[in-house]
């Protein structure tokens, strides 16, 4: 390593300066001009003696160096502060005396050598600017987490001409009055925040003034809450977008916190933003602050007064809340005219209905409430791909974009792909040597997101790697990877919608599961259930039970409960959507599938006996349901239990007969 090889140095014996010579007539000395022809070879065989001198170890006692064959890559966050090495592979930080070898593990850590000072400002000299630079050393791009630092780097009149939009378009909305500050008022610091946005137009700077919530003092927020559309809701709806052949348009409001109205209560004031500071000319007044009439982004009460402003400006439209979620808006269509359906998830809405001319009214009247843009027809909703084939009556949802970037995040581009997440070989049980807590987490949460979304293939791998945050090992992070080797021979799966399916399979129906005793450390059970609609699942879960079941009745009957819940939620949003069955939907009960027979007659019957009369009541309320005729349960054989993948890892077989039976295919799109 590198500390090995200056501490050899130092103990290596230093030469003793010989006095200097008299000069020669070329600038050379005497003793030098005697001997020049035979200097060069004299060099020579000191460099030699002094390599064989340090690979014997500089002395007694000392190590055997050599220089390590590691390949090390520099994390992309720090390429504005590194600079390629000599060396192909390696990458080093400037230090003012030499250069300090950087080392980048495996699992994301960076290892300095402690024996040499850095100067701090020679990491400088990786940047084409003294004091900041756009661009890292592989031509990345780095944000500027400052108005001063944007203002100091290359970009900066783009910054600029970004900030000045920003308070045009505050000014233009009248978010604040600019005011002096009252006695005992401290007002809220601000900050912008830069971003670039890409799009088909090119690149667009983006500043936004932020207010930092984090400040606001307890009597300073009321009600904060704010919903929105909830990931099952967006796959109801789009798979009665493909059942019916709606047209799907989007719109994306710009600057829609700033259109919340402030309750009359809130007393709020922040700074000044940095770069536009104006000053009272009275000398008694100097101090002036911003008291805010609308709000502004960083305020904890800002989504909520958003939100309200937005449902006021739907229902002045004839659109009223979903029961089921109040993300979706619902307007019945009147006499000649089809139910218009909007999704809305904070400033995304998703516009849908029979009639493209209602949907193109109101898209025109949205916009004359609130500032936006009419995006068309919908391709991506939040990092989603919507992709449809309407002579065929498909559509498939996707998150390619997002696998690849994960995958390239973590540097497993050219990994060999698994035909499965997880092998039946595999214990996770969490013992072993501990791994690195960030990266661990980074890359679990990453792939969290992405089976809540598109992917429940990874639901029930992903939520075992989830309990073991706090104290990840090696055989943990080497299991993750492995998810994200499945991946890597899957990016181009997702649901799809439509297409050539039966009538059983297009109305709403569902699959619930468990495997008794699965978790290794505390026997619990795991349950796990999946709804489909249209072909497509848009409902799916695998979670580990409160409690150890005694008995593999006991472990089904307690997912068949949780698996009722679910199925009173989709009956509000069936009715919601008007789906395939009808006005009298809610008149049809909701149909479960178990593999359990004795589940299924505990469930049917009121049986007491020694396996269930200590089975908790909360869990006896799907026997009330099964009763009241809302929910129905049938036999499935275990071959055809689609929510099986759910529940426990599978042979490669059975996982991809479960993974086709939940609609997953491969879009084949490039």
């Amino acid at each position: 390593s590198m500390c090995q090889q200056q501490r050899a140095l130092r103990s290596a014996p230093t030469a003793v300066q010989q006095p200097a010579q008299p000069a020669a007539p070329g600038g050379e000395t005497v003793e030098g001009a005697a001997h020049s022809e035979h200097g060069e070879q004299a060099a020579e065989n000191a460099e030699n003696a002094g390599n064989a001198e340090l690979q014997a170890g500089g002395g007694e006692g000392e190590p055997v160096l050599r220089r390590s064959s590691r390949v090390s890559r520099p994390p992309a966050h720090l390429q504005n502060m590194v600079a390629p090495g000599p060396r192909p592979g390696q990458w080093q930080a400037h230090t003012s005396a030499a250069c300090l070898e950087v080392d980048w593990d495996a699992d994301g850590f960076i290892h300095f050598s402690p024996e040499l000072p850095i100067d701090a400002a020679a990491f400088t000299s990786c940047s084409s600017s003294s004091s900041y630079s756009s661009r890292g050393s592989s031509g990345s791009r780095v944000l500027p987490s400052s108005y001063t630092e944007a203002m100091n780097s290359e970009d900066a009149q783009h910054w600029r001409a970004a900030c000045e939009e920003e308070m045009g378009a505050l000014e233009a909305n009248g978010t604040w009055d600019l005011l002096p500050v009252p006695p005992g008022v401290r007002p809220l610091p601000t900050k912008w925040v830069f971003t670039v946005k890409e799009s088909n137009e090119g690149e667009r700077y983006k500043a936004r003034l932020v207010a930092k919530g984090c400040a606001q003092r307890p009597g300073q927020v009321g009600e904060a809450f704010a919903p929105t559309g909830k990931a099952a809701t967006i796959r109801g709806l789009l798979s009665r977008v493909a059942a019916e052949d709606l047209e799907l348009h989007q719109l994306d409001f710009t600057t829609a916190f700033l259109n919340g109205e402030l309750e009359e209560k809130d007393d709020i004031w922040v700074v000044q933003p940095e770069g536009f500071q104006q000053h009272s000319r009275s000398t008694a007044q100097q101090h002036m602050a911003c008291k805010l009439n609308k709000a502004l982004y960083g305020l904890k009460q800002a989504p909520r007064a958003w939100h309200t402003t937005l449902r006021t400006a739907l229902e002045h439209e004839g659109f009223t809340e979903g029961h089921a979620d109040p993300g979706l808006f619902v307007r019945n269509g009147d006499s000649g005219s089809s139910a218009t359906y909007i999704l809305v998830y904070v400033d995304d809405l998703l516009v849908a209905s029979r009639s493209l001319q209602q949907v193109q009214q109101i898209k025109s009247k949205m916009l004359q409430h609130f500032k936006g843009k009419d995006l068309g027809e919908a391709h991506t909703f939040l990092g989603m791909e919507i992709a449809r084939d309407r002579t065929k009556g498909t559509l498939t949802l996707t998150q390619r974009a997002y696998t690849r970037q994960l995958i390239s995040s973590f540097g497993m581009q050219h990994a060999k792909p698994l035909s499965c997440p997880m092998s039946t070989c595999d214990k996770l049980d969490g013992q072993g040597e501990a791994a690195g807590v960030d990266r661990y987490s980074e890359l679990v949460g990453s792939l969290m997101y992405l089976c809540t979304q598109t992917r429940p293939d990874i639901a029930y791998v992903t939520g075992v790697l989830a309990r073991h945050m706090q104290a990840p090992t090696k055989q943990l992070m080497t299991a993750a990877k492995n998810v994200v080797r499945y991946l890597v021979g899957t990016q181009d799966w997702g649901l799809q919608y439509g297409g050539t399916v039966s009538m059983l399979d297009k109305t709403l129906h569902g699959y619930a599961d468990a495997d008794y005793g699965g978790d290794v450390g505390t026997r619990k059970s795991t349950t796990g259930m999946v709804f489909l609609s249209n072909g497509g699942a848009i409902s799916w879960s695998s979670k580990l039970q409160d409690t150890v079941s005694t008995s593999t009745m006991e472990a089904e009957y307690i997912a068949a409960g949780a698996a009722v819940r679910e199925a009173l939620w989709l009956r509000k949003l069936r009715l919601d959507l008007q789906a395939i069955m009808g006005e009298n939907s809610t008149d049809h009960p909701m149909h479960i599938a178990t593999d359990s027979q004795s589940a299924l007659a505990q469930l049917t019957n009121r049986l007491v006996n020694a396996r269930s009369k200590h089975i908790d009541i909360v869990h006896h309320f799907a026997r009330d349901r099964v009763a009241r005729g809302e929910v129905s349960f049938s036999y499935v054989h275990t071959a055809d239990q689609a929510a099986d993948f759910l529940t426990k890892a599978l042979t490669p077989e059975k996982f991809k007969a479960c993974r086709a039976m939940i609609g997953m295919v491969y879009t084949g799109l490039e």
